[in-house]
């Protein structure tokens, strides 16, 4: 299974590099692939760059409101 995720936030790109050698996913351009035989493996990496995903989010709004 290939799942590709695009980001145009080229600082989260940045952010997402450790990824690359803990989970085995790989960052080409803005965007994220993984690409597992396993699906519950390919899920559980989703789900992981999707929370992120959304840490980055509410960090970015709250030091917006400062």
């Amino acid at each position: 299974m290939k799942i590709i995720i695009n980001i145009e936030d080229k600082d989260l790109i940045d952010i997402l590099k450790f990824l690359e050698s803990q989970e085995g996913i790989k960052i080409e351009n803005n965007n994220i692939i993984i690409n597992k035989k396993d699906i519950s493996k390919a899920r559980a990496q989703m789900n992981l760059i999707f929370r992120l995903l959304k840490i980055y989010d509410n960090l970015n709004r709250f030091l917006s409101s400062l």
